[in-house]
């Protein structure tokens, strides 16, 4: 317990009035009580009673620590008492109530004597205030501290603060954990009070502090890809996310990095997986067209899209030949060769797939009739000249049947039919190479 302010009595000090004093003692929001020089309370003001829940009349003349101290805090006031200096320096000092209840409340208190003429302690008197919703909020801060530091300091993620003002408007690592240091292959020393710069290929944009209202205007922090350089000068992707603090009138950024390089590259590997497969699915394997149920949906789709559509029904004519004559490799090389030059005459908005065997279907929108009849002919035209496929020159004609697709039409599986039906119809007469089905074939 400190020794307490001494205050002797001064006969020429004005006396206060009694009532003024004795109001003033029970008006006070402060704890206010007096001792006598064996800690039996004297008075006990109504601040102290509203606290403790005891009333002054029934504690005057009882000791006042078995009332609302615990053993240990008794013990010291016990002692204190004991060893009353009354020529010592003024201080205060903590401890804490116990109220009726059980509750302990902390007081800090400061505490002077009243003494006789010949310096002997009169009375204690002690001032206190009660302290326990402010030292409550002291330890939940301590707390927070202790937890954010364990935090910070034990992250297995990178945790950066910055000062987005530092000199010449760079960003400035004021402080950072072991695994942000890790991450980029330094040492924390080595990063504190660097720019952000040595960890980037091109200088950090030079913001103001006002520029950063972009993040005052996410309260909850915000998300962002970047991308950092490792001091072995690997990129890394990077994962991080960025909330503002305030720390008295500095504005800093509080960055958490992840390294997500691997994860990325697994995505792109993931993505480019099933862009195959999804390639795969809708692809004929030799050709690279569209195979039959892929083609089939992009022509159901264009029936739902009002305008021109006609499709062509292609079956090469002398392929069996080349296959049967050269084998399968040169059949295979033919189809691949067939495939390219109708890449390569049809437009990239035209549908071209792979039926089977040796059969194709193009899709023409916005076509006019007589425009898909000139399409069918150009068609006939290229793939009839002669190729050179495994050191041998074929020669091979085409059979294309034409159906023009009326607002009536509605299944795709019928449409080709009639494309498919005009085919024939040519490749069973031999008297053209080109003929519309469906109503145009009569």
């Amino acid at each position: 317990m400190p020794v307490p302010r001494h205050e002797p009595v001064s006969p020429a000090a004005p006396a206060p009035q009694p009532e003024v004093t004795a109001l003033a003692f029970d008006v006070t929001a402060a704890l206010m009580i007096v001792l006598d020089v064996t800690g039996r309370i004297l008075r006990f003001n109504r601040a102290c009673e509203r606290l403790t829940g005891y009333r002054e009349a029934d504690v005057q003349g009882q000791l006042l620590w078995p009332l609302v101290l615990d053993v240990t805090e008794a013990r010291r006031a016990e002692e204190a008492f004991a060893h009353l200096n009354p020529h010592g320096e003024p201080g205060s000092y903590e401890n804490y109530w116990m109220n009726r209840q059980g509750e302990p409340r902390f007081i800090r208190w400061t505490t002077t004597f009243r003494t006789y003429p010949d310096g002997q302690v009169e009375l204690v008197v002690a001032t206190g205030i009660d302290v326990t919703e402010e030292r409550r909020a002291r330890q939940a801060l301590q707390g927070q501290e202790t937890l954010f530091r364990a935090l910070f300091e034990h992250s297995a993620d990178g945790v950066v603060l910055l000062d987005p003002s530092g000199p010449g408007r760079t960003c400035l690592i004021v402080q950072c954990n072991a695994a942000y240091a890790r991450l980029y292959g330094y040492a924390p020393g080595e990063l504190i009070g660097q720019s952000m710069d040595v960890l980037r290929g091109e200088p950090t944009s030079m913001r103001k502090p006002e520029d950063l209202g972009w993040l005052r205007a996410q309260p909850h922090g915000v998300r962002l890809p970047i991308a950092h350089r490792h001091r072995d000068g690997r990129t890394l992707q990077i994962e991080s996310n960025l909330s503002l603090l305030r720390i008295g009138e500095r504005e800093l950024v509080l960055c958490v990095d992840r390294d997500v390089t691997v994860t990325r590259e697994q995505e792109a590997t993931l993505h480019r997986m099933n862009a195959h497969l999804e390639y795969t699915a809708s692809h004929d394997a030799l050709t690279g067209l569209l195979n039959r149920p892929a083609w089939l949906a992009r022509l159901t789709a264009a029936l739902t899209v009002s305008g021109p559509v006609a499709v062509l029904f292609l079956d090469l004519d002398g392929f069996k030949h080349v296959n049967d004559t050269w084998g399968h490799a040169t059949g295979d090389a033919l189809l691949q060769a067939v495939a390219e030059r109708l890449r390569e005459t049809l437009r990239p908005v035209d549908g071209i797939g792979r039926l089977g065997g040796d059969e194709f279907a193009v899709l023409l929108t916005t076509q006019r009739p007589d425009a898909a009849l000139g399409v069918a002919a150009r068609l006939e035209q290229v793939i009839g000249r002669p190729y050179e496929v495994l050191g041998h020159t074929a020669h091979i004609g085409v059979s294309i049947g034409l159906s023009h697709v009326g607002p009536e039409d509605r299944e795709a599986e019928e449409v080709l039919r009639r494309a498919d039906q005009a085919m024939y119809a040519i490749k069973g007469t031999r008297t053209g190479r080109i003929r519309p089905g469906g109503e145009d074939a009569g």
